[in-house]
């Protein structure tokens, strides 16, 4: 099989893979190193690169079928990484937005009670325009909790 189309089909989304080759008294040391900028985990940074030695014509014949399932692992477990850490985003994101979601709904309905408690305040002291007002602003009230009153 061919290099670049192993490394097609190994390396998952986002991944990389930096290959660095030495040679010393006709033996090459190949060393490859999957890699993922999306993952902003400092874990990904424990990952050692895979090293194989041998002859030039002896990594020709087995270079390839001995790389492709470690980068496959390797590259499976950053995109892994990178999409817990995009799940985790988004669920902290919704939380908040949960979070402000109820704490708006709480001051609406503190609102709410506010001006039915006037309005009936108002309407013991027999002021029936100031009750009236503060029904109309706690039906304005209401709409956003509820809907149409």
């Amino acid at each position: 099989m061919n290099l670049f189309t192993t490394l097609s089909d190994v390396l998952g989304n986002g991944c990389t893979a930096t290959i660095t080759i030495a040679q010393k008294d006709g033996i090459m040391t190949v060393g490859v190193l999957p890699g993922n900028d999306l993952v902003k985990d400092a874990a990904k940074n424990s990952i050692v690169p895979l090293n194989i030695s041998g002859t030039p014509e002896e990594l020709d014949e087995g270079f390839v079928s001995a790389i492709a399932e470690p980068i496959k692992k390797t590259t499976g477990l950053l995109v892994d990484m990178a999409a817990y850490e995009r799940a985790a985003e988004e669920a902290k994101a919704k939380s908040k937005m949960e979070e402000e979601r109820k704490a708006a709904e709480k001051t609406r309905k503190e609102q709410y009670n506010g001006y039915v408690a006037l309005a009936e305040t108002n309407l013991k002291e027999q002021k029936y325009r100031d009750a009236l007002k503060c029904v109309e602003s706690a039906c304005k009230v209401a709409t956003v909790l509820n809907g149409p009153c």
